[in-house]
């Protein structure tokens, strides 16, 4: 079997990595990418019928819109999760990520404090488990449809396998980690201030 060259395989991943529409009508579909539109054919529908995938990045020479996927460039402001850079941001959920492998979850996963849901939706796509967040900015939460604008101080947290939250978090809301350790099978306690971390929590339900 041929295999790809290193640079083949990269351009792969990043384009994977994008966000990504398919619709259909009339047996015509299209695919559109940040930087390409495909037409071809597909099964009648009488109805448009549209699958939308969110990315977890975006290309520097993707076009910018109004409508969908061209508005990931800004949906995906690494401000709007607390980060001066791109790269980052990426290095910190990198941590998250390489966390949770070591135990990963297998159920829902909850985020609380979810920002604009770039880490929830990176953790969907490598895990493939359900995801929902929570978060008190309303501009933020309305970037993900999983996340769910709330304050941690009073909103009805629901039950989830793996909960990740961050220290900071428990230490602005005393009450928090009493709760969550009663509706998670597990928890992941990250900080991105120095010193960075992020550890995986059991907390085994009776």
């Amino acid at each position: 079997m041929q295999r790809l060259h290193p640079s083949a395989a990269e351009t792969i991943d990043a384009v994977l990595s994008w966000p990504v529409e398919w619709s259909a009508l009339h047996g015509a579909a299209e695919i559109r990418y940040p930087v390409v539109k495909v037409v071809t054919r597909t099964g009648y529908s009488a109805d448009k019928r549209v699958v939308q995938r969110t990315g977890t990045t975006y290309p520097a020479e993707g076009a910018r819109g109004l409508v969908f996927p061209y508005t990931e460039a800004e949906m995906r402001s690494p401000r709007d999760n607390g980060f001066p850079t791109v790269a980052a941001q990426d290095a910190a959920h990198r941590m998250i990520l390489e966390a949770l492998r070591a135990s990963p979850p297998k159920g829902l996963v909850l985020d609380l404090g979810a920002g604009n849901g770039l880490l929830l939706q990176r953790i969907a796509d490598t895990f493939l488990r359900p995801v929902a967040g929570i978060e008190v900015d309303l501009r933020k939460a309305a970037k993900h449809p999983a996340i769910r604008a709330g304050d941690l101080r009073t909103v009805d947290l629901p039950t989830a396998d793996t909960v990740v939250v961050s220290q900071r978090r428990f230490e602005e809301v005393p009450t928090l980690r009493a709760v969550v350790d009663q509706r998670a099978r597990q928890v992941l306690v990250y900080s991105y201030d120095e010193p960075m971390f992020a550890r995986v929590e059991q907390l085994e339900r009776a």
